[in-house]
């Protein structure tokens, strides 16, 4: 089993994308249940497709663990003109 530096043992990793189409401020998806608590989201990218995305700002967006089987996604700005597609991976670990 992988094991991380203070000790931890990893339990289980979920990789996807969120897409975030053009006209909405956010998505979600749905992943395999894990403890909250005990896990941690990391940002995988994204990548921006469609409409005028001239500003840095629709380009960019924030993951959080909604709870124990949902991922959350948000874009920073109102600006809404093109289609996000936001990667992540959950990481689990044994507590």
């Amino acid at each position: 089993m992988p094991v991380i530096s203070n000790g931890a043992t990893i339990k289980s990793i979920q990789r996807g994308t969120i897409t975030i189409s053009s006209g909405q401020s956010s998505g979600s998806a749905t992943i395999s249940a894990v403890v909250p608590a005990n896990s941690v989201i990391k940002f995988h990218g994204l990548q921006s497709s469609g409409g005028n995305s001239s500003t840095q700002h629709d380009a960019m967006a924030r993951l959080w663990l909604t709870n124990g089987t949902t991922i959350g996604a948000v874009r920073s700005t109102i600006v809404k003109v093109s289609t996000l597609y936001v990667g992540f991976e959950v990481v689990e670990f044994y507590p």
